[in-house]
């Protein structure tokens, strides 16, 4: 029986190598995209915590959720937290 190597520590040892050589600014271009779109996403959610209302928990545990779980907070707040109102139906 062969045994598979653990590949794991290897591959994450290249990408530093990698990313060693790049400066904070092209990191920062590369990373804008995806902090803009947290960044929208969690404020748009905020809105509708606040504004709109939930259909489960509290709004203040809705917030933190979204503020504090990046990216799946808001996405799980879309999907399973927010208040249905009369205009869904029209989309």
């Amino acid at each position: 029986m062969t045994k598979i190597p653990y590949l794991f520590p290897l591959a994450a040892s290249n990408v530093l190598t990698e990313l060693s050589g790049i400066s904070t600014q092209e990191l920062l271009s590369m990373l804008a995209p995806i902090i803009i779109l947290q960044l929208g996403i969690a404020i748009y959610c905020l809105f509708l915590i606040w504004t709109k209302g939930v259909s489960s928990l509290n709004r203040w545990i809705w917030s933190a959720f979204v503020l504090f779980v990046n990216l799946l907070g808001p996405i799980a707040f879309l999907l399973f937290g927010r208040k249905r109102w009369q205009d869904d139906d029209k989309y």
